[in-house]
């Protein structure tokens, strides 16, 4: 019975000693991967905000699937404190309907000839929006910040902007966000109303609106407002002209002289037509 039982207990002991070493390996092993995840994406991080400064034109259009990856890349680079979950849900309902969605996601991507023209993660800014009932909610623009101050993000507002362009531009911004608050005034937001210490850190959320351009005058219009006119006046349609009776046309028959050709000069014997007569 001893022998039995210590058998039992050398039995366990090196159960409990193999167990042990095989956590610790897993331990380590899942250790070693995560440092290799980590560094990987920091090198690629790093890469890739080098390379994409690097890149001088850039094109606006609709955002796709393959660029899924990229558009949370640039998120998660510009601050943006949505969820990945979030993104990738509006990026969804953009692709998965596009004309009828009111959802609209449009990336910033390297133009034809660029270098990383064919990287689908090479997405240097992101916009969001919601277009309905007249009104499009600017809601998110994010920008890679080592290609910042190069004029993308207004691109990328101006492009939100022009999907509707009769449409009333809405959106909100911090306080002390003093760089995207110039943007805004520049591309003819105002400031409409402001929330106070809307924010965590207890800064202020103000309100913008832009109304839609108008649409150009014409020449007549232009000329109507010159002279004093209000403006409905000068785009009002101008009156039917009063209908006039058809003119009777007579036709004109040419009729040959006689004499079709006579000699131009004693000197160098040639000739010359002359001139038909018109009769009416």
């Amino acid at each position: 019975m001893a022998f039995a039982a210590a058998t039992r207990i050398d039995a366990s002991a090196s159960t409990s000693s193999a167990s042990s070493r095989v956590a610790s390996s897993l331990r380590d092993g899942a250790r070693r991967r995560m440092m290799h995840r980590c560094a990987l994406t920091a090198v690629n991080a790093r890469e890739g905000d080098e390379d994409f400064a690097s890149v001088e034109r850039w094109g606006v259009r609709a955002v796709r699937r393959a660029d899924f990856d990229g558009v949370l890349k640039t998120c998660a680079k510009s601050g943006v404190d949505w969820s990945p979950a979030a993104i990738l849900d509006d990026c969804e309902k953009a692709v998965s309907s596009p004309a009828s969605s009111l959802t609209k996601v449009l990336v910033a991507v390297p133009a034809p000839g660029e270098a990383q023209e064919s990287n689908p993660r090479a997405i240097g800014a992101v916009g969001f929006c919601v277009v309905v009932a007249g009104e499009t909610q600017v809601t998110q623009i994010a920008t890679l910040p080592s290609i910042r101050r190069r004029g993308l993000g207004q691109r990328m507002l101006r492009a939100l902007i022009g999907i509707d362009p009769r449409s009333v531009a809405v959106l909100e911004v911090k306080s002390t966000n003093e760089a995207a608050l110039g943007m805004y005034v520049k591309c003819g937001f105002a400031e409409s109303n402001r929330r106070r210490a809307y924010y965590a850190d207890g800064s202020d959320a103000i309100c913008m609106i832009r109304e839609p351009e108008e649409a150009p005058v014409s020449t007549r219009e232009l000329t109507r407002l010159l002279a004093g006119l209000p403006r409905d006046r000068a785009r009002a349609a101008p009156p039917p002209l009063p209908e006039r009776e058809a003119a009777e046309v007579r036709p004109v028959v040419d009729v040959p002289r006689e004499q079709a050709f006579i000699r131009s000069s004693d000197e160098d014997g040639g000739f010359k037509m002359r001139n038909r007569i018109r009769r009416k």
